[in-house]
């Protein structure tokens, strides 16, 4: 029995770290350190997914739920597949293929998993992901305000490549924030800290979606809390008393943390002149581009091929997207491969009846891969509904 609790939490650490591999790469990348983590996880996920399969440790049993889930998430990679017969660049479209089967293998991990605990997960979050995302910010702050602890020009030229990477660590905040409402002792502050991490990072995106996701999934639980809150008069002393020293803190240093979290907040200030905001405005040519494209008969039938949007669309020889999974199926697979990710990705909102932090979590992933990831690279996004589909988590096993 000892020896299954062991290898569960050893699948459930596997797991939490495939989910922010991403991120941690960021910080191993800056650092030079000479292995990609990313693929040494995925190595061990594989490792540990065969010997499940051949030693049958786990029961593999599937509902029609899953069944119809999982044919219809392989017959869309299948079309992937075939789509290389045709698209533009062979290369791009092998090397596209080869990332998509990281999301793949991350959904099929969850499946094997012997007991799900995201206990687990918040813990990782908490211990590891909040400190890179720190680490992000302060750095950035050290890099761009030519700070003399650094050689600015060294680690400029070393940081540049790596400076969308606030898009990854604004996911796992995100991800943080909605554990942390059934697995924290204090909710309220590891929430509000996450969400200030957020805005520190400019990760527009990740905050907008956690609001909006929370607030459909805990519409009743905010409602209810509100309508019959009553603050009493010992809390509220305690409450004001403890923001003394916080005050006093914003009082005295309040230009550096100002410069702290300029540019995050620059990211969220530049909406309000939307006309002007060059992140906005290319996605809507994007989009529209899709559109336009995606109404011709290729791009009803078969698509253009996969990997093929950043060449037509920019003249770009590299992998692109046009930051949006449906979007970017439609254009380079056809439109019946991107009804065949509406249906994975929209169907279980309606029909599956899960508990509410499985809900949450999908949803914010949902959101997020509507505006920002691909499909190709979006690990958490199947790992996540994953989660949802199979819904094997136990509160008990670890107690």
């Amino acid at each position: 029995m000892n020896l299954v609790l062991s290898h569960s939490k050893y699948q459930n650490v596997l797991l939490s770290l495939l989910i922010i591999s991403g991120s941690l790469k960021v910080f191993l990348t800056y650092y030079e350190f000479p292995i990609d983590i990313t693929v040494l996880i995925l190595g061990l996920v594989l490792i540990d997914f065969f010997y499940v399969l051949f030693t049958k440790k786990a029961s593999l049993s599937l509902n029609k739920n899953s069944v119809f889930y999982i044919f219809t998430i392989l017959l869309f990679y299948l079309i992937a597949v075939i789509s290389l017969a045709f698209t533009p660049s062979f290369f791009l479209g092998i090397k596209k293929i080869c990332l998509m089967l990281i999301p793949l293998i991350g959904f099929f991990y969850v499946r094997v998993i012997k007991i799900l605990d995201l206990r687990v997960l918040y813990k990782i979050l908490v211990y590891m992901a909040i400190p890179l995302a720190v680490w992000f910010i302060i750095l950035k702050y050290f890099l761009w305000n030519n700070s003399p602890h650094f050689d600015f020009r060294t680690d400029a030229v070393r940081f540049n490549p790596l400076r969308n990477s606030y898009l990854s660590f604004g996911y796992l905040m995100g991800i943080l924030s909605i554990l942390s409402l059934k697995y924290s002792k204090i909710p309220f502050f590891v929430f509000l800290f996450a969400t200030s991490i957020i805005l520190g990072l400019g990760s527009r995106g990740a905050f907008v979606f956690l609001i909006l996701s929370c607030f459909i999934v805990y519409f009743k639980q905010i409602y209810f809390f509100f309508k019959n809150l009553r603050i009493k008069k010992t809390i509220l002393q305690i409450v004001v008393f403890s923001f003394i020293p916080i005050i006093g803190v914003l009082f005295f240093y309040h230009e550096k943390i100002k410069v702290l979290f300029d540019y995050g907040l620059i990211r969220f200030t530049s909406l309000i002149n939307a006309s002007e905001d060059e992140s906005l405005l290319g996605r809507i040519d994007q989009y529209s581009y899709v559109f336009q494209e995606g109404l011709s008969f290729q791009g009803l039938s078969v698509g253009f091929g996969l990997g093929s949007f950043g060449l037509n669309y920019s003249n770009h020889f590299g992998l692109s997207h046009p930051h949006n999974i449906f979007l970017e199926a439609w254009y380079e697979l056809g439109f019946f491969a991107m009804c065949l990710l509406v249906a994975f990705f929209v169907l279980p909102f309606f029909h599956l009846k899960r508990k509410q932090i499985f809900l949450a979590l999908a949803l914010f992933a949902f959101f997020n891969a509507m505006k920002t990831l691909s499909f190709s690279t979006d690990r958490n996004l199947f790992i996540l509904f994953a989660i949802l589909f199979f819904n094997k988590e136990s509160y008990e096993t670890y107690r």
